[in-house]
């Protein structure tokens, strides 16, 4: 079972990456993952993540968040930021 704040990290996730789906259509919202597509197929999925370096997986969220139009920076509470949330909610997904 899930604690309350891992689901809602993957609650979040989730979220954002439904919402970046529905805006594929849209050019400006494939270039965080086309510059992080590490299997050549357009898209980050778990074998992406995998070969990323930390450095990418931060700067990956970051630049996601922004193409959506969210600050990554916007504080969430208790000292936490959109990105950190999200940051930790693809790691529960795809793994470290």
């Amino acid at each position: 079972m899930l604690s309350p704040a891992r689901l809602c990290c993957v609650w979040l996730c989730c979220a954002l990456l439904f919402a970046t789906q529905a805006r594929a259509g849209d050019a400006a919202s494939a270039n965080a993952d086309a510059k992080y597509d590490r299997t050549g197929d357009g898209l980050v999925n778990a074998e992406d993540w995998a070969r990323m370096s930390e450095d990418d997986k931060h700067a990956y969220t970051r630049d996601s968040l922004l193409e959506l139009g969210l600050a990554p920076d916007a504080s969430v509470g208790k000292g936490r930021t959109r990105q950190l949330d999200y940051l930790e909610g693809l790691r529960a997904v795809y793994g470290r």
